[in-house]
C-alpha cells in the first residue's frame, strides 16, 4: 500500500486532489499498541498518508490497539460506525446526484424549428 499512498500524496500536492472530504476506516490494529506506538498502524498511517493531505483527522477511522474487556462488543460497535457513516454518506451523495440530475435533466422547450 505504500506505493497507492505515495501516489495519492503526488496527486494531492502536484494536482490538488482534495481529500478534505474522505473518510476512512481502517481495519486493523495491533492489540495492545498505543496510536503513538512507532509500530502501529496509526502511527503507520499518519506518517505515510494521513499528515501529507488535508484529511480531516475527524475523519480517520483505527481500531483502538489498547482496547480491552469484551472484544465482541468493541468490534460490532466498530463495523456498526463504518456502515452508519457509509449510510451517511450515501445518503449526501445521492441527495446531491439527484439535485444536478434534475438541474441537468428538467424538460425544456423544443426548439421552434421542431415543434
Amino acid at each position: 500500500m505504500l506505493g497507492v499512498y505515495k501516489e495519492l500524496v503526488r496527486l494531492h500536492k502536484e494536482e490538488a486532489l482534495d481529500f478534505s472530504r474522505v473518510v476512512t476506516f481502517n481495519l486493523d490494529e495491533y492489540l495492545g499498541l498505543a496510536a503513538d506506538h512507532l509500530e502501529s498502524f496509526h502511527y503507520f498511517m499518519r506518517e505515510n498518508f494521513f499528515a501529507h493531505v488535508n484529511i480531516r483527522p475527524g475523519n480517520t477511522h483505527i481500531p483502538d490497539g489498547k482496547v480491552s474487556g469484551n472484544y465482541e462488543k468493541y468490534c460490532a460497535d466498530y463495523e456498526k460506525s463504518i456502515r452508519k457513516s457509509g449510510e451517511s454518506i450515501f445518503k449526501s451523495w445521492a441527495s446531491g446526484a439527484m439535485a444536478t440530475w434534475v438541474s441537468t435533466n428538467r424538460p425544456r422547450a423544443w426548439p421552434r424549428e421542431l415543434a
